[in-house]
C-alpha cells in the first residue's frame, strides 16, 4: 500500500491555501482553524487528484476525510490502495 503522509498533503494545502499551513497542527479542524473553506476545497480535490493521480468523488467529501490533515493523508492512502486510477 503506497502510503501518503501528512507532508505530502500539507504540501499540497499549502499551494492552494491563504494562510500558513506549517503552524496547522496534524489533527486540527481546517475548517474551525479557518485554513480551508469550501472554495478552496474545490481546489484542495483537484490538486490532490493531480499530485496522486486518483479520482475524488463528491460523495468522499466528508469531514472524517477533510477536516485534518491525517484524515486527508490516510483518505488518500486508502483511496490508492483500492486502486481508483484518473
Amino acid at each position: 500500500m503506497r502510503k501518503v503522509t501528512v507532508t505530502q498533503v500539507r504540501d499540497v494545502l499549502a499551494k492552494v491555501s491563504l494562510d500558513d499551513v506549517a503552524t496547522v497542527a496534524d489533527d486540527e479542524s481546517l475548517f474551525e482553524a479557518g485554513v480551508l473553506d469550501s472554495l478552496m476545497m474545490i481546489e484542495l480535490v483537484q490538486e490532490l487528484e493531480n499530485r496522486f493521480g486518483t479520482i475524488i468523488s463528491n460523495r468522499d467529501l466528508t469531514p472524517s476525510n477533510f477536516d485534518t490533515l491525517i484524515g486527508m493523508s490516510e483518505f488518500v492512502s486508502r483511496r490508492l490502495a483500492d486502486g481508483t486510477p484518473l
